[in-house]
């Protein structure tokens, strides 16, 4: 599951990405690409994040990981 969100995450922001990249170094992760990681965990794996702060406070694309995988029903 790591790496449909990896990949998913790559193609939001445009860029390769590992678990280690850091959401702050990657030029496209903003708002936008925010929202557009929501729509993807809402669609393709069933989880909706209530809090949005959730995904603000993660540093890494693992964290993004990490946190989504814990919420799939």
């Amino acid at each position: 599951m790591n790496k449909k969100i990896i990949d998913q995450i790559s193609e939001i922001v445009e860029e390769d990405v590992t678990e280690k990249s850091v959401l702050s170094d990657l030029d496209m992760w903003d708002s936008l690409a925010v929202i557009s990681f929501l729509v993807f965990t809402k669609s393709e794996l069933g989880v909706q994040f209530e809090n949005v702060d959730l995904i603000n406070a993660c540093k890494t694309v693992g964290d993004l990981c990490k946190i989504t995988i814990e919420r799939v029903k």
